[in-house]
């Protein structure tokens, strides 16, 4: 009697594991790249590295000195449609011990572009929480892509810069 309990029981988890398995999808590693309509996009996945003072996420890409806040996968499904056509979308920038305003430029890396990508920023607000870290400035900045794609984006505050890559879907 004990012996069919037993196997019972091992079918009922054989059973249960199998259907699990079958639920599981394929896990793409983080650091792959997206794949557009136009080719490949070697997007920039979050390093950790944030801003001191700030609380820890894996969205934060940082150098040491300059870091913004990625799109997790790389692929930057938000942003606001503008009536020129182009898509915004907001990337928050801080700094530590750099001297300057910050400057973002930017080109399509999957093809031609129509029109350059813009952006606006602020002047680099000291009366942010961050501004209490010594040296520390933060910028808000809004990203103008004027078509969707993979773009190379650069942060730059005086000697230091900041290149990530993402991906615009069309």
């Amino acid at each position: 009697m004990a012996g069919r309990v037993i196997i019972r029981m091992a079918a009922v988890v054989a059973l249960a594991l199998g259907v699990v398995g079958c639920g599981r999808q394929p896990q793409v590693p983080a650091a792959a790249p997206a794949t557009s309509a136009a080719g490949r996009c070697p997007v920039t996945i979050g390093n950790g590295d944030g801003p001191p003072g700030e609380n820890p996420s894996a969205s934060y890409f940082g150098n040491g000195a300059l870091w913004t806040v990625l799109p997790d996968d790389g692929i930057d499904r938000g942003g606001t449609p503008e009536p020129d056509g182009s898509t915004s979308q907001k990337y928050p920038w801080w700094t530590v011990g750099t001297e300057g305003g910050l400057t973002i430029e930017g080109r399509r890396l999957d093809a031609a572009a129509p029109s350059p990508l813009r952006a606006r920023t602020n002047q680099g607000w000291p009366e942010t929480p961050f501004a209490e870290v010594r040296g520390g400035r933060f910028w808000s900045s809004a990203v103008y892509f004027p078509t969707g794609g993979c773009w190379q984006v650069t942060g730059r505050v005086g000697a230091t810069s900041l290149t990530f890559v993402v991906l615009m879907p069309d």
